[in-house]
């Protein structure tokens, strides 16, 4: 999986999305060579932080954006990613139920990967407390 690529397991359908617009264009590329003649099947996604694209799992692994050793359909909606660091796998059940506000641990990567795997959407530029604040206000969307 290519560095700054986040994907969003759910079942047999994933969600890719790539916050660098030069990557983006890349896993585009990928997903739909790797869809084709199919590439109907792959959607994108309008979200305020940037786009993202649902395809079927088994396109998002065929185009190399994920490897899926540890994933099994059953284990429920998983996050992805790769920080340039090597993949992770994170289950988005046994995420803390929120990252610390201050001190270690508490990133802008941090929060971001936080609102990506509960499906909260933030805009690329957004500060740590600008996340913070959308992850606060969570409810009252």
């Amino acid at each position: 999986m290519p560095a700054g690529v986040f994907v969003l397991v759910e079942g047999k359908t994933a969600e890719v999305e790539v916050p660098d617009p030069v990557l983006r264009q890349d896993a585009i590329n990928r997903l739909v060579a790797a869809a084709r003649p199919d590439a109907w099947r792959i959607d994108k996604i309008v979200r305020p932080g940037g786009p993202a694209y649902r395809a079927p799992l088994e396109i998002v692994i065929a185009a190399g954006l994920i490897d899926m050793p540890a994933y099994e359909p059953g284990d429920g909606p998983v996050l992805i990613k790769n920080d340039g660091n090597g993949q992770e796998l994170l289950s988005a059940a046994a995420l803390p139920a929120e990252p610390p506000r201050t001190g270690p641990g508490s990133g802008v990567q941090v929060w971001r990967t936080h609102l990506r795997a509960h499906r909260i959407p933030f805009d690329p530029d957004d500060k740590r407390a600008e996340l913070i604040a959308r992850w606060d206000q969570r409810g009252a969307q």
